[in-house]
């Protein structure tokens, strides 16, 4: 069972059967260092479990970088509003 299952079965009581299908809608996808996962102004379209490696959500404010959140391994990421609202993402991940 890989890191994602493990995280959802810690807080919630699912069947094999339903984690077996939720597997199937999951696909593995690595973003190397130094390349974006979203830039602002483009269109969040996923959600993200990170099994390994750190993300850095920023944006630039007066030609400086500022860091809004350092995202860990067994959380989640995406620009939530632009995901949820279907509007370009205010964050570079």
């Amino acid at each position: 069972m890989n890191d994602l299952m493990r995280y959802i079965r810690n807080y919630f009581f699912i069947s094999d059967d339903a984690v077996a299908e939720m597997q199937d809608r999951f696909s593995a996808e690595s973003v190397s260092r130094g390349d974006f996962y979203l830039k602002t102004g483009h269109q969040s379209d996923r959600i993200s479990f990170i099994s390994e490696g750190i993300f850095r959500i920023y944006r630039m404010a007066e030609e400086k970088e500022v860091t809004q959140w350092i995202s860990m391994p067994g959380t989640f990421i995406t620009d939530l509003a632009g995901f949820v609202f279907d509007q370009p993402a205010r964050w570079n991940i």
